[in-house]
């Protein structure tokens, strides 16, 4: 099967399918509002069907299934405020932060989801992932298998602070009737977004870069700054996500658990990302003297940290 033919089914699944599959999970929510455990159930339901996408190709399972499970999970759950019947909805002022959180999530999802999609499309871009990652495209179903089972819940655990929000401001009649009613919520949801504004720019940067010459790397604009402030972004992205609530609805000690398991997977991915990402430009530019110069003063992961490799970092994922 051809790559054309694997994104015209892709195009296919996407536009014929994906409502029916969330309309499916939306239709088991109970009235009113669900426990803690359904929610978490529905939204495993919902992570496991629209990341399948993964099945086509394996890569996918990371990429395209990835950002549309975010994307996915947080209309889920603006479907379970909207229709809680929780008397909090009285005031809007009590759900915004809430509202504000899920509306994040879901922009980041279908931006990076569909930003790969594109990228798919791309001729160079298909060819230095060939030379840099090998073909998975004949991975086994056992393998593509072991990753579905393995990223599925890590999607939830990931925005499981937005469902932690969400029951707590459905639950809890007495929050104060002001937008922030703590201090993380302002502080989480601008990181969110800044994060978001900036992972979103740096991919547009690269692309136009790319597009001008393809066989070099960038170094221009964000990229000025530091190497990879894609990488950067959405780890503050997925940092924000996890500070918004986290003055008031981390109750339980398995609150803390879930939702840091989550943030600690996100990030430990982006070193490991970024850490084949430098081995891969340096096999590809290591003999360019202006490479050499740019990586050897500017920062690869965290601005203004002088920190320029982490090929020394053993325990990454991804």
């Amino acid at each position: 099967m051809t790559r054309i033919q694997d994104l015209d089914i892709l195009v296919v699944l996407l536009d014929q399918h994906s409502t029916m599959l969330l309309s499916s999970v939306i239709s088991k929510l109970p009235d009113g509002m669900p426990s803690t455990p359904v929610l978490f159930q529905l939204l495993l339901l919902t992570s496991f069907l629209v990341s399948s996408i993964g099945f086509i190709k394996l890569v996918w399972f990371i990429s395209i299934g990835y950002g549309y499970a975010v994307a996915a999970t947080a209309i889920v759950m603006g479907y379970v405020l909207c229709f809680s019947e929780a008397p909090v909805l009285g005031s809007p002022l009590r759900t915004l932060p809430l509202s504000m959180q899920l509306v994040l999530l879901f922009a980041y999802g279908v931006r990076l989801g569909t930003y790969v999609l594109q990228r798919e499309r791309n001729k160079h871009y298909q060819t230095a992932a060939k030379e840099n990652y090998g073909d998975k495209s004949r991975a086994s179903l056992v393998a593509k298998a072991a990753v579905w089972v393995s990223v599925a819940p890590l999607y939830v655990a990931m925005v499981s602070p937005a469902a932690f929000n969400l029951m707590y401001v459905c639950g809890n009649e007495e929050r104060k009737d002001v937008i922030f009613a703590t201090w993380s919520e302002p502080v989480g949801l601008a990181i969110m977004t800044f994060g978001l504004v900036l992972e979103g720019l740096a991919d547009r940067q690269k692309a136009a870069a790319k597009k001008i010459n393809p066989k070099r790397f960038c170094d221009k604009q964000l990229f000025s700054w530091v190497r990879c402030p894609n990488y950067f972004g959405e780890i503050l992205f997925w940092v924000g996500n996890w500070i918004t609530p986290v003055a008031c609805c981390y109750v339980v000690w398995w609150h803390w658990a879930l939702s840091l398991s989550g943030l600690a997977c996100i990030i430990s991915i982006m070193l490991g990302s970024t850490k084949r990402l430098e081995a891969n430009q340096q096999k590809r530019y290591g003999t360019d003297p202006e490479f050499v110069d740019y990586a050897g003063r500017v920062p690869v992961l965290f601005p203004f940290v002088p920190i320029y490799s982490l090929q020394g970092v053993k325990y990454t994922l991804g």
